[in-house]
């Protein structure tokens, strides 16, 4: 009977976990600066790829205007929000992987320089 128990606990545990992305949301690909983000300055933009990939090659574009690219981890790139004007401005990373996907994200920030 106590291995039944365990088994139960388990599973229902199992289950939950299986259940989190689902209750709280699953992690962006752009992990900063985060959608609706207030930024100035240099601004990091990290990229956290899914982990069941693997990546070829990866592409930032800020406001539909290629801005660099990136071929191994970390994947990072200083931004100079102070080159854009003050307000809405869309970051799009696009990622290439070696299995001929692409997986593309993009956010909006509020560029707020003085």
């Amino acid at each position: 009977m106590k291995k039944y128990k365990v088994f139960a606990v388990l599973f229902a545990f199992a289950l939950f976990i299986s259940g989190c992305s689902d209750m709280f949301g699953e992690q962006g690909i752009i992990v900063t600066p985060y959608d609706r983000q207030r930024v100035s300055g240099i601004q990091t933009i990290l990229i956290q790829p899914p982990d069941n990939i693997i990546v070829d090659e990866i592409e930032i574009y800020i406001d539909n205007v290629f801005e660099t690219l990136l071929f191994s981890p970390p994947y990072q790139y200083e931004w100079d929000t102070r080159q854009h004007p003050n307000g809405e401005v869309e970051i799009r990373v696009v990622i290439y992987t070696l299995m001929d996907e692409t997986i593309e994200e993009s956010i909006t920030v509020l560029v707020e320089n003085n």
